[in-house]
């Protein structure tokens, strides 16, 4: 039998405190207990995958009750540092406080405790525990520097402590402390050692060291890169070694995989198969700086708690991020609420397990059923069976239809069903650029094998009314009479037209001549609006968002802002560097300089339009040609309206990019002066009112 421990003692002031502080925090529970659902003290987040941020949802998991594990065992839980729930649904938890195992049953109950009882079996600061498919209990017994093992019946068995290796560091080097660990079906050990920076421990069943496993690498800074890129061999041997971070928790899956966590800001859990090898590939894991614990469902889905922000966060078995919830005060008061959370453990019945050290308790939250169909639609999901998964999302839409994931999902759905229409209406509501590709790669199929002759006779007639339509304008243009001004216009335009093929004589011809105000504000507004129609218009492929999302101050900021600084750089430089070219030259011809970009960028944005993904690099190709082609226009303007040899131009080219940023670095000092120096007259000018 399990043994019990009836009689228990705390200092009366830990005790006092305690007790106030526990009842407060149940007085909020049962406050908030039946109205739960109305007032939820925290917020729920789900990543919006093809934007890239996260977005409030409403509650996937609540508050459900809290465990105190006080009971006629002893007194309740102090320090409760990690939690395991085994197949029959019974839940351990290491009270480290108490230096004990509580055995939990389905609703919480304390049914037995483990460890108490005198004899070798008695534990000290227990931290870590593990429950093997026989039942037997592995025990991270911290405060005797041991793995203490139990049978099913709470019986000690045996102890493996330090393994008598040469391959292990010195005993002063190496203390074994273990603090976690996981057993697989083989019954090999793998144990989380206190300030082992070598990785996870391996120890068999005989309590034989097998070896170090899953550890980190060595962070490498720039600076470290750079430090020792000049520093001598006696100076590197001086320096204090880095050493890699070191495992914190770990975790087994049913498949056999083995998780670890660390405190970092990538890697922060690995995947690691029987060869220590990580298939998560180093990810970096979003909304998850300081993971204290990562739990598996029997789909593979992880759940990694982090104990700075109090929230427990779900991933998919490829670790991409799906919902994150939960808050965290050292007080907290209300039910639901972190203060410390050390443990976390998926459990049947969807509820979620989360042990918190600084409160003392355990609680757990339960699944809604908002959460539970959106879970379901994604298991289903993961695993290719969108028939399954179609009931789900769309029960999920009737309870947020601003869920984007599900509208995603339900894409996927119609897709499978080969309803590419629907399919591509949904991927556009959910901003999924690669399923509305795939769905849209179908239809414009479809529509080919329909329509292609009618398509190429409707080109064909389109070309030869585009090139009959030209002849005609040239020669109503020859034969009509233009007043002065407006020929002039014309001439003016047409060099425009010129300069896109000829830009040394372009320019040439545009040196010494004045161009007008309303052409060069007509040039200006056509380079500014094909830039919006390009931001605004482009193919829902190649800019999958909602277009009311852009900023238009800052779009017009973006382009207007670097093009009128080159002038302004450019003039500046080329004067100190004695160039030719005065600023209305300057202004005028950095102007012209855009045509390829007002000629091109409206036919690439009509393209954009008409192919899919696969095809995107006819699209990036022609934009970056563009790209090049105005580069290429500036830089031919700086040297012939300065009139430099060409080695003289691409000096003056790189000073000028170089005066762009010091401008900038300048306007920015200068605004963040000028705010203070408002803010502080604010404020005079507020106490003076207020106290005059």
């Amino acid at each position: 039998m399990f043994p019990t421990h009836h009689f228990w003692k705390q200092p009366r002031r830990l005790r006092f405190y305690r007790m106030v502080l526990l009842g407060l925090w149940m007085l909020a529970g049962l406050a908030a207990a039946a109205p739960v659902q109305a007032m939820i003290p925290y917020d729920t987040e789900y990543y919006e995958h093809n934007l890239k941020f996260w977005v409030y949802v409403q509650p996937i998991y609540i508050p459900h009750r809290y465990i105190t594990g006080e009971s006629e065992f002893g007194p309740g839980f102090t320090k409760p540092s990690d939690l395991y729930i085994a197949g029959d649904g019974r839940v351990f938890v290491a009270d480290t406080g108490n230096n004990r195992i509580v055995v939990l049953d389905r609703q919480g109950e304390v049914v037995a405790v483990v460890g108490t009882g005198e004899g070798e079996g008695k534990l000290s600061a227990p931290e870590g525990v593990f429950v093997d498919t026989a039942g037997k209990i592995y025990v991270a017994d911290t405060g005797n520097k041991r793995i203490a093992v139990f049978d099913a019946q709470g019986q000690f068995i045996r102890e493996y402590v330090r393994p008598d290796s040469n391959l292990l560091p010195a005993a002063d080097q190496y203390f074994f402390v273990p603090s976690k660990l996981v057993v697989d079906v083989r019954g090999v050990m793998y144990i989380v050692v206190k300030g082992s920076y070598q990785g996870v421990l391996r120890m068999d069943g005989n309590g034989e060291f097998t070896g170090f496993f899953g550890a980190n690498k060595t962070p490498v800074t720039f600076l470290d890169r750079l430090k020792g890129s000049w520093m001598t061999k006696e100076q590197r041997a001086k320096e204090i070694a880095k050493r890699p971070l070191e495992v914190r928790n770990l975790a087994l899956d049913g498949e056999g995989f083995i998780y670890t966590t660390t405190q970092a800001f990538s890697g922060q859990v690995k995947r690691l198969n029987a060869s220590g090898t990580d298939t998560l590939k180093g990810k970096t894991f979003s909304n998850a700086d300081m993971i204290t614990d990562v739990a598996v469902d029997e789909d593979g889905m992880m759940y990694l708690l982090d104990a700075e922000k109090g929230k427990a966060t779900i991933y998919t078995s490829e670790g991409q991020p799906l919902f994150t919830f939960g808050d965290r005060q050292m007080t907290a008061l209300q039910f639901g609420v972190l203060s410390q959370p050390s443990s976390i453990a998926v459990g049947g019945d969807d509820e979620l397990w989360i042990a918190d050290s600084h409160l003392g308790v355990v609680e757990i939250f339960k699944k809604t059923e908002f959460g539970d169909n959106v879970m379901k639609a994604v298991k289903y999901d993961l695993i290719g069976d969108y028939e399954q998964s179609k009931p789900y999302w769309q029960a999920a839409i009737e309870q947020n239809d601003y869920l984007s994931i599900a509208y995603r999902g339900l894409g996927h759905s119609y897709y499978r069903e080969n309803n590419n229409e629907q399919a591509i209406e949904n991927y556009r509501i959910s901003f999924d650029a690669t399923g509305y590709s795939d769905a849209f790669w179908n239809i414009r199929l479809k529509w080919l094998q329909t329509n292609f002759v009618y398509l190429l006779g409707v080109l064909a007639v389109g070309l030869w009314g585009v090139v009959r339509g030209l002849r005609l304008l040239k020669r109503w243009i020859k034969r009509r009479q233009w007043s002065p001004r407006l020929a002039g216009y014309g001439s003016e335009l047409k060099a425009a037209w010129y300069l896109l093929f000829h830009p040394y004589n372009g320019f040439y011809q545009l040196k010494d001549r004045r161009i007008s105000f309303a052409v060069l504000a007509l040039l200006a507004l056509l380079a500014i609006g094909t830039r919006l129609l390009n931001v605004y218009g482009v193919g829902f492929v190649f800019n999958p968002m909602d277009r009311s999302w852009i900023s238009l101050p800052w779009t017009l900021i973006g382009f207007v802002v670097p093009w009128f600084t080159w002038v302004i750089a450019n003039y500046l430089v080329s004067t100190v560097k004695d160039g030719e070219g005065r600023f209305r030259e300057v202004l005028q011809t950095s102007i012209y300089a855009m045509i390829p970009y007002v000629v091109w960028v409206p036919l690439l944005t009509l393209l954009s339009h008409f192919i899919v993904l696969e095809e995107r690099i006819l699209y990036d190709a022609g934009i970056r040609i563009v790209n090049i082609w105005v580069i290429i226009m500036f830089f031919v303007m700086t040297q012939v309206i300065h009139n430099f040899e060409f080695m003289e131009t691409a000096k003056n080219a790189i000073i000028s990019v170089i005066t762009i940023v010091l401008i900038w670095i300048f306007v920015v000092i200068m605004g963040g002066l000028g705010y203070n120096l408002f803010d502080f007259f604010g404020q005079v000018i507020r106490e003076v009112k207020l106290y005059g």
